[in-house]
């Protein structure tokens, strides 16, 4: 219901999800409109707000003909493809259809959260005024191969819908060449924990990286939990970002970097470590729809990109509860673009 004010709710029962994955029932809808309403007004009595209430709050005022304290030339709106829509019907109504008054920013690619509109269903017509920015100035060449068929259907339709011409939707790859991306394939989890610390260990000893320029990002806690532990056992200097209540290093320290997939976004290093490329784990879940699948795969393709020039996806065999696994669907998406190879220590 994020896309809906309060007093427009009841629209979501009968409301257009062509292409948004499973179908709901209408009971299945009335039911998931009670309990948002429930927890909203639970959240009100209690006094507290969430941030997307804010921008509800905003919009109902510019509706009800608030005047904003400055009136505003143009507003720019960078990350466009993580954005609501209420919170970009309400940046557009600061400067309505003024010319020039509203740029746009985004990538397709970089998307990491459902949007599910369309500017031109929000009344934004960027027919003939898009541009498409297609080089690249991150990655080698080798990772952002490997990386971009993860995501190339979804950003060719995105320019499509966009209306934006382009005689080539790829990007252009860039010419800093390096080494392809390493699928490294571990017996358990024991020993994916005492790859990642003896890789991590020789790049700081013999590339002469510092432990700054190393991120280890996975899908959910308990790798996190193994990436902070096998690196401490190993003296590296580690920390988890994004954590105040861990009790690690401060984020301004040389320390390596464990990060969540989502919480990379907007960061690069020098080296990336993705681990537990496993079913299950990245895609996170079992029997997913083609959408969520797309967006699974959005957020693998975020982590990998975060890579200047090193990148490494591991996976093992069985896990800590000797249960088997299978390395994740998406390697083989991106396999004829990486090297692979076996951690037997």
């Amino acid at each position: 219901m994020g896309r809906f004010l309060h007093d427009e709710t009841d629209a979501y029962l009968t409301t257009d999800r062509s292409g948004r994955g499973r179908a709901l029932s209408p009971e299945q809808r009335r039911a998931i409109l009670a309990a948002y309403t429930w927890y909203h007004q639970a959240l009100l009595k209690r006094g507290f707000v969430e941030p997307a209430e804010f921008v509800r709050m905003a919009y109902r005022l510019r509706l009800k003909g608030e005047q904003t304290e400055t009136d505003y030339a143009a507003v720019i709106v960078d990350e466009v493809q993580d954005i609501s829509e209420i919170a970009l019907r309400l940046l557009h109504s600061l400067v309505g259809n003024r010319e020039d008054g509203l740029l746009l920013v985004g990538d397709a690619t970089q998307r990491i959260f459902t949007r599910g509109y369309s500017l031109r269903g929000l009344g934004i017509d960027i027919a003939g005024r898009g541009i498409v920015l297609r080089k690249n100035y991150r990655n080698t060449k080798q990772i952002l191969e490997a990386a971009f068929p993860l995501i190339e259907s979804e950003c060719k339709e995105d320019v499509i819908q966009a209306e934006v011409t382009a005689l080539d939707l790829r990007p252009e790859f860039s010419v800093r060449e390096g080494s392809r991306p390493i699928v490294v394939r571990c017996s358990d989890e024991e020993a994916e924990s005492r790859f990642l610390a003896a890789e991590i260990a020789a790049l700081l000893k013999y590339k002469h990286y510092t432990p700054g320029d190393i991120c280890v990002v996975a899908r959910n806690r308990h790798y996190r939990a193994v990436a902070l532990a096998s690196l401490k056992g190993a003296s590296i200097p580690v920390y988890l970002f994004r954590d105040p209540e861990a009790g690690e290093v401060s984020a301004d320290e040389n320390a390596v970097r464990v990060s969540s997939l989502h919480g990379a976004k907007g960061h690069e290093f020098g080296t990336v470590f993705v681990i537990g490329a496993v079913e299950g784990v990245i895609p996170l879940g079992s029997e997913i729809d083609a959408q969520i699948m797309s967006s699974e795969a959005a957020v693998l393709y975020v982590g990998m990109t975060r890579a200047r020039d090193l990148l490494y996806l591991s996976h093992s065999g069985i896990d800590r509860h000797g249960k088997r696994l299978a390395r994740s669907s998406f390697i083989d998406v991106i396999g004829k673009w990486c090297d692979f190879a076996q951690f037997r220590r």
